[in-house]
């Protein structure tokens, strides 16, 4: 399978099922059950804060989907 999305996981995904998912609905039910897909934000953005002292108010509640744009991702859970 040639995809510039693809980093090395090529072995992974073989015979296995990919889903599409559509923002904001996808978001919306992530922040409010807090799932997995919501603390690998979380803890992106709280690194990413860390590193660089700044946007701290991204961590406030729900400013962290401010945080989040739509990219294609492999969450792997």
């Amino acid at each position: 399978m040639s995809d510039w999305r693809l980093n090395g996981q090529e072995e992974y995904l073989s015979n296995k099922t990919l889903y599409k998912i559509t923002f904001p609905a996808f978001w919306e039910t992530a922040y409010k059950d807090k799932n997995a897909f919501f603390q690998k934000i979380e803890r992106y953005a709280k690194k990413h804060v860390e590193a660089t002292n700044r946007g701290h108010e991204v961590l406030e509640g729900e400013k962290i989907q401010n945080f989040w744009h739509e990219h294609c991702e492999i969450l792997i859970m």
